[in-house]
């Protein structure tokens, strides 16, 4: 874990003075005053030599991270990011972010290592660089009860030029006139029509968004402990889209006695996307929907183009994004139990046993529905994810000076892992 003690950082397996230390290493730390809904945000702007990209626009959506430049041309270029002492891969898919589970108000601290040293520690997982997170750990003194909330809006600043009905009922006259055809009738005097259909407005919305977090800490010399709890509810700009997530972790250790500590990190979160809206491509379909459709019809159904010399058929984006349904329900459960014992000066041993379990779901249903000349038939699919991960460290590490201004660190260590994943699907039409 990446844990800073006034001019001791460690890194890895080891703790190093920041003034010898030879890698390229930042330090981030949580902004008071500002809120961040991701991890991801955290890091934005903050690290030099970190360029961060957007996957999609879908919220909780991975963000691609690159320390200095794309490393690999075919292969994948994420970070490995290591919470709390356990490695997480940095592969994701574009739909969920691997980060997109913690609660940034967990965390005290993120270090990034940048160069190659890091796989001297992590071996060749971190020839991308590594993301050190460390959670909130409680300090001597009494009990502390902390929140941390708010409420707030969102909206789209700017929209896309694009005709309105007058400017594509001249465009259209015009053209058909190039082309020696006669002019739709419903056409022949632009100035009497209304500005149409803006679909782009007819798509986004003002979202609401909500996120709230607490925090119970405290200990003495002998035992320390930190809990929290959290829940982030987040409506998308686009109609089809938001994401949720509720989160807890707790962290506690205690002195045995004077040469043995025990603890354990734990966290255990919930997150559910819906993704209608950036799976199903309905910005590039409001887009190029012409304004003469309408969005509901007066019954309430919806509008379709009717045949046009365009040789197109654009469905009603507002029926993609509220009729079908595209989600997944992502539970993941983070552990981590160790042994820290010092049996004589300068030596200390590190007993350490960790993983994850990931469970997720993702769900796809369309019903049998028509609306104009457009038929839709009703097909579903479901499905179900389980991940494993563990890991079993155990190392020694042994500082002595043998001599005036000499120090020496002496490690000796073994990590064994082992992962699985499996996944099952089934449709139906």
């Amino acid at each position: 874990s990446a844990m800073k003690m006034q001019d001791l950082i460690v890194v890895g397996y080891s703790k190093v003075e920041r003034r010898d230390l030879t890698g390229s290493v930042s330090s981030v730390k949580p902004k008071d005053n500002v809120s961040f809904q991701s991890v991801d945000q955290m890091l934005q702007g903050r690290v030099p030599g970190l360029f961060m990209s957007n996957s999609s626009g879908q919220i909780g959506a991975a963000n691609v991270l690159t320390i200095r430049g794309i490393s690999s041309i075919m292969g994948d270029n994420n970070p490995l990011y290591v919470i709390d002492g356990i490695p997480v891969s940095g592969n994701t898919s574009s739909n969920t972010s691997v980060l997109a589970s913690i609660n940034p108000s967990d965390i005290t601290s993120i270090e990034v290592l940048k160069d190659a040293s890091a796989t001297a520690i992590y071996g060749s997982r971190a020839s991308n660089g590594v993301v050190l997170v460390t959670t909130k750990r409680g300090q001597d003194g009494k009990a502390q009860v902390s929140y941390d909330g708010y409420i707030g809006w969102q909206a789209i600043p700017k929209y896309l030029d694009v005709m309105n009905l007058k400017e594509y009922a001249d465009f259209y006259n015009a053209r058909q006139e190039a082309r020696g055809y006669g002019i739709r009738e419903d056409f022949k005097d632009p100035s009497l029509l209304t500005d149409g259909t803006n679909w782009q407005k007819e798509l986004f919305q003002t979202a609401f968004m909500q996120n709230h977090a607490i925090n119970v800490s405290g200990g003495n010399k002998d035992m320390h402990y930190s809990l929290s709890g959290g829940y982030l509810d987040q409506d998308g700009v686009g109609i089809g889209s938001g994401f949720t997530r509720a989160s807890f972790r707790a962290n506690f250790d205690t002195n045995i006695n004077k040469w043995v500590q025990v603890g354990f990190n734990t966290a255990y979160s919930n997150t559910k996307q819906t993704l209608t809206f950036s799976e199903n491509d309905v910005i590039n379909t409001a887009l190029n929907q012409f304004p003469d459709v309408a969005a509901r019809n007066p019954d309430g159904s919806y509008g379709v183009p009717e045949a046009n010399d365009f040789n197109t058929s654009y469905s009603n984006p507002i029926f993609e994004a509220n009729m079908k349904e595209n989600r997944t329900n992502n539970y993941q459960l983070d552990y981590n139990v160790f042994a820290n014992i010092k049996p004589v000066k300068g030596l200390n041993i590190r007993i350490e046993y960790g993983g994850n379990r990931g469970w997720g779901n993702s769900y796809y249903f369309v019903p049998d529905y028509s609306y104009g000349n457009i038929k839709v038939e009703s097909q579903s699919t479901r499905t179900k994810t389980l991940s494993k991960y563990s890991s079993f460290k155990q190392y020694a590490t042994y500082d002595f000076d043998p001599f005036k201004n000499n120090h020496f660190q002496i490690m000796l260590g073994h990590e064994a892992q082992w992962g699985n994943w499996e996944s099952l699907s089934g449709a139906r039409k």
